[in-house]
């Protein structure tokens, strides 16, 4: 009777922590799925928008901020448009007023490698808006000589 009540209790362990590792490794799983499919709508939406953009570059804030703020309703998104030397000339989160004082953002880690390479991600804290989000940055223009870049950001929270 002790034998099989050891036996009982081991397997009933076993089965408990199973339960636990596949748990928490769907879990990972799907968090990864969730983010990956993130990405992926942020790259396409990116190149549609930054094709529209390239041809009607902006030639002030205003204009700049109207069509980051009409393209961000549209997209349920934040857009931010960002010219050549980091200003941000358009965001659809940040009121008018305030666009003006944002910090340069040339040296944000998605606008660095958009720089690089065409397009960048980089998940972390908004220092405009304060909160985390899923950034992804495409290069407006040629390698050499950029016109800017349009971000595009979904908050970390819609994608748990």
């Amino acid at each position: 009777m002790r034998v099989r009540h050891r036996l009982l209790l081991i397997l009933a362990t076993f089965i408990a922590v199973a339960s636990l590792a596949i748990d928490l490794t769907a879990s990972i799983l799907i968090d990864r799925a969730v983010a990956d499919r993130a990405v992926e709508r942020l790259r396409a939406e990116s190149e549609l928008l930054a094709r529209q953009i390239d041809e009607v570059w902006p030639a002030t804030v205003r204009q700049a901020d109207a069509w980051a703020d009409e393209a961000g309703a549209a997209l349920g998104l934040r857009v931010t448009l960002i010219d050549a030397a980091g200003v941000v000339l358009g965001d659809s989160q940040v009121p008018p007023g305030e666009i003006q004082s944002m910090e340069n953002h040339l040296h944000r880690p998605e606008v660095i490698e958009a720089a690089a390479g065409g397009s960048g991600v980089a998940i972390r804290l908004s220092a405009s808006i304060g909160r985390d989000m899923q950034y992804l940055a495409r290069r407006i223009g040629l390698t050499g000589s950029p016109r800017g870049f349009i971000r595009l950001a979904i908050p970390s929270s819609d994608l748990q």
